[in-house]
Formats: C-alpha cells, sequence, structure tokens
C-alpha cells in the first residue's frame, strides 16, 4: 500500500463542489455528514473514515499534494447535466437548502480551473462537453458528449485509466474543455503548504475515496483504480 498508484474516476460529479454553496450546507447541517451537522447519535465514532472536508476551494489538490504523485483523479461531464440541474429542485423540495442560489457553470468551472493549476502535474485530468447527457460510462459514450476536434470522450477515459497519456499527439494535455478557460488568469490561490499529517499505508486508497464521496453521496458513476 505504500507505493500504491490510485486512480478516481468521477463520471457526473457535479452536484457538489469543493468550496461551494452545497457542501457548506451539507457539512452544517446534514445529519449525516462529517462536519457539525452529522454531530448526532447515528456517528460511531469508533469507526475510521476517510476525510471528507470540502470547506475551502483547495482541498482535492491540496489532498493530491500529499501523495507525491499517487493519487490521480479524472473527471467527464457535460455542462448541462440534466440530473444535475434537476437535483437543484430537488433540493430545495427535501431540505432547507435554496438550489435556485447555486450558479452551477461558474462554481463548475472555478472548481476545475482551480484543481489544474493548484494539483500536481499529471494528477488531475477532465474531459467537459456541450451536452445535457449523464453516466456517459453508463449510457455507451453517447457522440452528444463528444468535443468536435479533439480526441473523443471514451478514448480520453480509457487511455487514462490506463496510465496512458489522454491524447498521444499532445501528450501533456490534461483538460479537454469544450470551451477555453485560462488557468493563469482565473484568480485563484494555491495553497503553498500541504497538510500531510494524514499520510499513512493505505492513505492513498483513502485519499482517493475521499476524492470521489461526494460522488457516491449524490449517486454518480465513479471508480477507484488501484495499482500495486
Amino acid at each position: 500500500w505504500p507505493s500504491a498508484e490510485v486512480t478516481a474516476f468521477v463520471d457526473s460529479g457535479f452536484h457538489m463542489m469543493p468550496g461551494g454553496e452545497f457542501f457548506n450546507f451539507f457539512w452544517d447541517n446534514v445529519a449525516w455528514s462529517p462536519g457539525p451537522g452529522g454531530d448526532n447519535a447515528g456517528r460511531y465514532d469508533s469507526v475510521v473514515l476517510p476525510t471528507f472536508d470540502w470547506r475551502h476551494q483547495n482541498a482535492i489538490s491540496s489532498q493530491l499534494h500529499a501523495y507525491d504523485g499517487r493519487v490521480k483523479v479524472v473527471y467527464i461531464g457535460c455542462s448541462e447535466d440534466y440530473i444535475v440541474f434537476g437535483d437543484r429542485a430537488t433540493m430545495s423540495k427535501y431540505s432547507a437548502f435554496d438550489g435556485s442560489s447555486i450558479h452551477q457553470l461558474p462554481e463548475m468551472w472555478t472548481f476545475l480551473t482551480n484543481l489544474h493549476k493548484c494539483a500536481p502535474a499529471g494528477s488531475a485530468f477532465s474531459y467537459i462537453a456541450s451536452c445535457s447527457k449523464h453516466h456517459m460510462s453508463r449510457e455507451g459514450w453517447p457522440e452528444e458528449a463528444d468535443i468536435e476536434g479533439v480526441i473523443t470522450m471514451q478514448s480520453f477515459t480509457e487511455r487514462v485509466l490506463k496510465g496512458l497519456p489522454p491524447d498521444a499527439a499532445d501528450p501533456n494535455r490534461t483538460h479537454f474543455w469544450y470551451e477555453h478557460k485560462s488557468l493563469e488568469n482565473d484568480g485563484t490561490v494555491c495553497e503553498a503548504d500541504q497538510d500531510t499529517t494524514e499520510v499513512e499505508a493505505s492513505s492513498a486508497y483513502r485519499a482517493a475515496v475521499s476524492i470521489t464521496l461526494a460522488a457516491v453521496v449524490m449517486i454518480a458513476t465513479q471508480i477507484i483504480v488501484v495499482h500495486i
């Protein structure tokens, strides 16, 4: 385990982003959250769970820094994912959270630009298309989710999960987005000092579980690939 390489694959997991209003509401108010909202009789203090503290934009990139390149995360998604947008109404129906307060696309782009700018080189990959599909890996890789003029979403995913550069013709490229976003002028401030106090023998696996936990919570497809 100390040398394991772990890749977390998240398909359509943009319901909740680090540093966003929704996660902060979840942290403070939901009875099964790892934060103050979960301080109740249902919490088993004897059970060790992955840290799941996304109150800051740098939460995932900071975690990735702690594992010397052994943990990677791969995101794919559609900008107008109909499930994600539909869940906004559900949030408002079943909780006190106002789902209409979320600005989905600005929050998604803020998260992704932060991730690619602040994560260690070669540890973060993403493919975002202009489409409305959900769970593309389950739905046979619909053509609607491919970006014109670049590799397909399926090819991107399969190559990254095999440990290969996403695009053989451009081996240093790690993100494929349907519109251009600058990583240099986005206003992101990366954390200079990373907290590695939780690093231990099995922590690479636990880090990937923590990174994808929100995807599980929100019923998004997630896969964890471990190379030992």
